[in-house]
């Protein structure tokens, strides 16, 4: 039909679709053609024949290479050629509904098919302008009817990537939400044996201390389940930052040779085992017996071992939480061919050596832990998705081959907030993509009830539950709108993901908008005007100029809003590149954070940039720096300020003469003195309705309160005044740490001179404290450049009045 219409079709046949090595040469062939690709049409699933329960590891990789790898390897070979609106679709055959109903399974067969869904809607995320459609096909439907139907998908233009043709109807595929009843109390009380994959760790970990109790058995596997005892020098070591210290000054001093990314090997392996060892404490202390085994899930001998000794041992399994899983996030056209393979074994092959060895008669129910990413996909995240819907594919053919007896349910889980002793289930990026989204974490306690209430719940039930709170489906329906006719896009654009719009991200932000780029950044748009009247407060030669201060706020609450789980204690190394100044009554900025990779249980730090549009419409950075996030903030350490009596200064001369600062930034009330070592000074906390026009005073406060920060650049200032007769502005924090506690009315501030050899440079570490010497900010190393030609700003705050005026 397609070369009928005059498409230039290369087809390739579905036994090279099971052959990896001469699959790879065909595409690398392909690929080394210099012209773009319209569409990729896989069809190497349809016909494909369901395996018998008891299929060896070999048969079922092959199914996995033809009918999904394949896939995966044809779109990574071939991505850079393929075009802006190409059409990418892949077919399915699992009776029209993807499984979800109908007979497949109920002959004890299963097909392994129907993972395109979660990769073709991860791939729309990564690349907008691709049209991707998952088509789900009743086998009963002749070749022509086929045609035809595979015809319409790729002339429509838009509609949901998921389609369906039971009996040949066009079907779509909802997420209804539904209240969960209460659950009924567990009376059974009785010996219960439960096998958990990955159990030692996360969020499986964080479920079984829900259900754990007296008489229980769990057996939990991992690849390495060493809980032994750390040796006192590793014990001395409280968290990741001090056993990274260990570890470089045993390979200083020559104990250890390791290379800088073993070294953080080294501290990630302790701290895992730090989270085993308080999970498996915790589940003996609520009664449970727990057995460790050292097992890779894809091991067919080593599975069929632990399953057959656990019988053996025991008599029984009564349930199975397949949780093992592996995340190696990157776009689909950097994943490479043995990532793929890792990252859906251990999801895949895992689930089917489990249910091989089970006696289904005996057990009453099989758990795996799938993931959103994979039912609504998620970009960076082509291969977990597809692992995550092959699952959800085969827990539905599951339940009907083994009848009403089992609870056979795939938890469709939303992220993860941190657990009792981890960071929970997604990394900083992914974590970020999903509150862009408006979707929540999911906190240890709701995740152990809606675990425990699943476990609850009557066979024969749902089979795929979405667990977790967002806007699932007016996600879906927003991506899946039928384009009955495209307005033509203003001359000379280029077409842009939407932002999103967001309620208030904070006191400075206020409702800026955010968007995900398809690499992961993420990205924040403000604007800059007369809502913000600091600005005329803050005004050099006649401009208003974005404070350093106000740009580090502005950086800290992005962060603290990208990631709603976790608290922002730290800014290392902002730096100022260019300043801001408002010439016209009003200025776009954007902030872009770049996350790392991975997150820890004790947090994570992101790189934040603050860019305006620069010549060309290109970035101009202006200020950068690195923010932590953490669970909660460190407690502040006492502290005692010291005395500095060589001068003496009046706060009037100070504001009146010497600086520029307008009444929103005269925060010193007192300069307690100066030295030559520094000076301390009483100051007074702000609040954001004071800063910004028709902000709330009830609503979100600072994340490190900028009129604070301001105050210690102030103190270099008249300091640089006092002892060089030259004024001095910020152009360094090398780190800000925000402690844990409320900001009182008024605190102390200590300014501590650092001797330097740059004669320009004044620097300086700051505290915060309140009236019973604890610190609630510290700063170390404030590098501020002096000149005497700033001098000139001195006493030029009454300006400011007129100006806003």
């Amino acid at each position: 039909r397609l070369a009928a219409r005059g498409c230039a079709v290369e087809r390739i046949g579905v036994g090279l679709a099971a052959d990896e090595g001469a699959l790879g040469e065909r595409l690398r062939t392909l690929a080394a053609v210099d012209a773009p690709v319209a569409g990729v049409v896989h069809l190497a699933a349809l016909g494909r024949p369901a395996l018998a329960l008891d299929a060896g590891v070999d048969e079922v990789r092959r199914e996995v290479l033809a009918g999904q790898k394949s896939l995966h390897l044809v779109l990574h070979a071939l991505s850079a050629r393929l075009a802006d609106g190409a059409h990418v679709l892949a077919a399915s055959s699992l009776g029209g509904c993807f499984g979800r109903i109908g007979a497949a399974g109920a002959d004890g067969r299963v097909a392994l098919q129907g993972g395109a869904t979660g990769l073709l809607k991860s791939l729309q995320e990564e690349r907008p302008s691709l049209r991707t459609k998952a088509v789900d096909l009743d086998p009963a439907s002749d070749s022509s009817a086929v045609a035809a139907i595979l015809e319409g998908e790729l002339e429509l233009d838009g509609g949901r990537t998921e389609v369906g043709y039971p009996g040949g109807v066009r079907t779509v595929f909802r997420t209804v939400a539904r209240e969960v009843e209460p659950a009924a109390s567990d009376e059974d009380r009785g010996p219960c044996v439960v096998l958990a994959t990955g159990g030692a760790r996360g969020i499986t970990a964080e479920v079984l201390r829900g259900i754990a109790r007296p008489g229980m058995t769990l057996a939990l596997t991992g690849r390495g389940v060493n809980i032994d005892d750390e040796p006192p020098a590793l014990a001395a070591c409280a968290d990741a930052a001090a056993l990274r210290r260990h570890f470089i000054a045993e390979v200083r001093r020559g104990a250890l040779s390791l290379k800088p990314a073993e070294v953080e090997r080294e501290v990630q392996r302790v701290l895992a085992t730090r989270e085993m060892r308080a999970n498996v404490a915790a589940l003996r202390g609520a009664g449970a017996t727990v057995e460790l085994h050292a097992v890779d899930v894809t091991d067919p001998e080593a599975m069929r071992a632990l399953v057959e000794g656990l019988y053996a041992r025991h008599g029984r399994i009564d349930g199975v939480v397949h949780g093992a899983g592996v995340i190696e996030d990157k776009r689909l056209a950097d994943k490479g061919a043995e990532s793929w393979s890792r990252v859906v074994d251990t999801k895949v092959v895992g689930l089917w050596l489990l249910q091989r060895w089970l006696r289904p008669a005996s057990l009453r129910f099989f758990s795996v832990f799938s993931s959103v990413a994979g039912r609504y996909g998620n970009s960076g995240q082509s291969d977990y998705a597809t692992a995550n819907e092959l699952m959800n594919r085969l827990c539905a053919q599951l339940s009907r081959a083994w009848g009403p007896s089992v609870n056979v349910h795939a938890l469709c889980w939303g992220p993860w907030g941190p657990t009792s002793a981890g960071a929970g289930m997604v990394t900083a990026e992914t974590e970020a993509k999903f509150a862009a989204k408006g979707v929540a974490l999911v906190s240890a306690a709701l995740g152990r009830r809606l675990f425990a209430d699943e476990l609850r719940r009557s066979p024969g039930g749902p089979v795929e539950v979405v667990c977790g709170q967002g806007p699932w489906e007016a996600h879906e329906a927003a991506l899946g709108a039928i384009r009955i006719a495209e307005l033509p896009a203003a001359q000379g654009s280029a077409a842009a993901p939407p932002d999103v719009a967001a309620p208030s991200l904070g006191p400075l932000l206020g409702a800026a908008a955010r968007r995900a780029e398809p690499k992961g950044d993420q990205v924040v748009t403000l604007q800059l005007d007369a809502r913000h009247r600091y600005l005329w407060e803050h005004v050099i030669d006649g401009t208003p100029v974005l404070p350093a201060a106000a740009a580090m706020e502005m950086l800290a609450e992005a962060a603290a809003a990208l990631w709603p789980g976790w608290t922002l204690t730290e800014v290392r190394d902002f730096r100022l590149l260019k300043g801001i100044e408002l010439k016209e009554p009003a200025r776009r900025l954007e902030i872009v954070v770049s996350p790392p990779p991975y997150g820890s249980s004790e947090g994570f730090e992101v790189m934040a940039t603050l860019s305006s549009a620069g010549p060309g419409g290109r970035p101009l950075p202006h200020y950068r720096a690195t923010l932590r996030l953490e669970v909660v903030r460190p407690e502040g350490e006492p502290h005692r300020v010291a005395a500095y009596r060589d001068r003496t200064l009046e706060v009037s001369t100070a504001y009146g003469e010497w600086l520029f600062h307008g009444p929103r930034f005269q925060v010193i009330e007192a300069i307690d003195g100066l030295s030559p070592a520094g000076a301390a000074a009483r100051v007074r906390a702000t609040r954001p309705s004071q800063w910004m026009a028709r902000c709330p005073g009830d609503g979100p406060g600072w994340c490190l309160e900028p009129a604070l920060l301001d105050a210690a650049a102030q103190m270099a200032w008249l300091w640089a005044r006092a002892y060089r007769d030259e004024s001095a502005l910020p152009a360094r924090f090398g780190r800000v740490v925000r402690y844990r506690g409320d900001w009182p009315a008024r605190l102390r501030m200590e300014y501590r001179r650092i001797a330097t050899d740059d004669p320009a440079l004044v620097r300086a570490d700051v505290h915060f404290v309140d009236e019973g010497g604890r610190t609630l900010m510290s700063i170390e190393e404030l590098d501020s450049i002096a000149s005497p030609a700033l001098n000139r700003l001195g006493g030029t705050a009454r300006r400011a009045a007129d100006l806003e005026a």
